[in-house]
């Protein structure tokens, strides 16, 4: 990741966290499930592993999630029906995940910075 990256991620993540609170207006965690969906979306496996989630979370946002925190996420993905749990394992619903509108905010919060 470049300098300029590695700063521009972060602020388009904190900017689009403050576009979900003045939207949504729930608890602080809930703001993250719209990036950390996206995230499980994009990723190459259907099976969700924390540690490489957390990864992505890190590489896409430039944000450190801890495991435990992404658990508690993972969670409320689960009761919007993104994901399922099956086997004491996380897996991402294809079909749900594709009908998020992430793309739309994420360039609407860019194109505003």
């Amino acid at each position: 990741m470049t300098n300029a990256a590695s700063i521009t991620a972060p602020l388009i993540s904190l900017a689009m966290l403050k576009v979900y609170w003045d939207t949504r207006r729930k608890d602080y965690i809930d703001n993250f499930v719209p990036m950390v969906a996206e995230c499980i979306r994009t990723s190459e496996h259907d099976v969700v592993s924390i540690p490489a989630l957390q990864q992505e979370v890190r590489s896409a946002f430039g944000l450190r999630l801890p495991q435990h925190n992404l658990r508690i996420i993972l969670n409320r993905i689960a009761k919007l029906g993104l994901i399922r749990s099956k086997d004491r394992m996380y897996v991402r619903d294809q079909e749900a995940l594709q009908r998020l509108n992430f793309e739309v905010v994420q360039s609407s919060v860019v194109a505003w910075l």
